[in-house]
């Protein structure tokens, strides 16, 4: 029975050995309100995992709505974390610890400390447009036009003294809504922000052309997480506020196809003139002209409905271009767009280049006075006729004896002339 025991031990031992010791790992410090990362960075699955506080120390929960003083975590893999979410509901103290242990007797103390708070900030946020450039406060309300470019640039900040950086921070800029009802998101990235640093993240956003007087609510969201696995989030909101002019005319859009002409000497122009404003258009118009491309057109008396969201509320030109008699360079081409036939709304200038026709050279044969040069045939190749290689040698042998016979005939008539 000893033996058997002893052999058990000694089994137990080695099996232990083989499979790993169970470990837990967590920050030494974590915010008393806060989450923090518990990981399995042992070599076994860990099970029955308990969290609860030291009886010295104050209460602490472990649920963001339900205040719970203890939690039970079933099962925890090898490399496995969870987030644990911290709060307390004592008043006058501050200071506690927590105990983990498991199943696989897996042990770890963790401070508690106070709520170190939210470190990554957003600092500062500065707004260009064609109506605003200026550091805006939280709430304000930013004048913007419907197809505007506009500069975000957006100041984060590592509020921590101590040498802890904050790392994967992504930023995102959410204007809601206003895509045709639907959220036009904007994200960049910072791998990481040393403590007490700043650094500037800049959004050049466009707005749709296509959009309703309404003001949009702008969300400004910024997410990093410290060395020690603590979650650091931050928040900006304002808003854009879109007053369309009673009349606003646009060139949506005016392309060349193709833009460089070299061999080919035509080329098309597509211009789209728009009605962004409040106010239906009876008599809009549109101009085409380039004196040097001896370009001239004009459309008037358009109607062009205010709802920009229909197709009635643009009209498009194909023109096509010829210049074939054109020499090499740059011409521009001016289009302009018109209310009320002729106040000028929206100007817009492109340009058609005509580069040099470069094509592969053909090598010439000089012309000689009194010789005529006949193009040279490729012959064909003659057929091998194998059917003729059996009947070769016997041919070859025949000829052989017939010379060997004759030579020797020829000796003996020489001979018989000598006597």
């Amino acid at each position: 029975m000893k033996q058997f025991l002893l052999l058990s031990f000694f089994f137990f031992i080695s099996v232990s050995s083989i499979l790993g010791a169970p470990s837990l790992s967590a920050p030494e410090s974590v915010s008393v309100n806060g989450s923090f990362l518990l990981k399995n960075n042992g070599d076994v699955t860990l099970t029955g995992i308990t969290l609860a506080s030291d009886t010295s120390s104050i209460a602490i929960g472990f649920d963001t709505s339900i205040f719970t003083q203890s939690l039970l975590i079933q099962q925890l893999l090898v490399g496995e974390t969870k987030q644990i979410f911290t709060q307390t509901s004592s008043t006058g103290k501050n200071r506690g610890s927590l105990i983990a242990t498991s199943d696989q007797n897996a042990t770890l103390r963790i401070n508690v400390g106070e709520d170190i708070g939210q470190k990554l900030i957003i600092d500062k946020v500065r707004i260009k447009s064609q109506k605003d450039k200026d550091t805006i406060e939280l709430g304000d309300s930013v004048k913007v036009d419907a197809g505007e470019k506009i500069n975000i640039k957006v100041t984060l900040k590592n509020l921590f003294e101590e040498s802890i950086d904050i790392e994967k921070i992504s930023l995102e800029v959410i204007i809601k809504d206003i895509d045709n009802g639907d959220n036009l998101d904007y994200e960049e990235s910072l791998s990481s922000l040393r403590h007490n640093d700043e650094e500037d993240i800049e959004f050049d956003i466009v707005l749709p052309i296509e959009v309703l007087d309404d003001t949009y609510d702008v969300d400004i969201i910024a997410e990093g997480e410290d060395e020690r696995g603590v979650d650091h989030k931050a928040k900006f909101s304002f808003n854009f506020n879109v007053e369309k002019p009673s009349h606003d005319l646009r060139i949506s859009s005016a392309t060349l196809e193709p833009t460089i002409l070299t061999c080919t000497k035509e080329t098309t122009l597509h211009a789209t003139i728009k009605n962004v404003g409040r106010s239906e258009e009876r008599k809009a118009a549109i101009t085409i002209n380039s004196l040097p491309l001896s370009l001239d057109y004009a459309k008037y008396d358009l109607i062009l409905d205010e709802d920009s969201f229909d197709e009635t509320s643009e009209y498009e030109v194909n023109l096509a271009i010829n210049a074939l008699d054109k020499t090499l360079g740059s011409y521009d081409i001016i289009i302009n767009a018109y209310r009320d036939d002729t106040k000028l709304e929206d100007e817009k200038k492109i340009t058609l280049s005509i580069e040099e026709c470069v094509t592969t050279q053909q090598s010439v044969v000089p012309r000689v006075e009194g010789l005529t040069f006949v193009e040279p045939r490729s012959i064909p190749p003659v057929a091998k006729d194998d059917s003729d290689n059996g009947s070769f040698f016997p041919v070859l042998v025949f000829v052989v004896l017939i010379g060997a016979c004759l030579i020797t005939l020829l000796f003996i008539i020489l001979a018989l002339k000598k006597h």
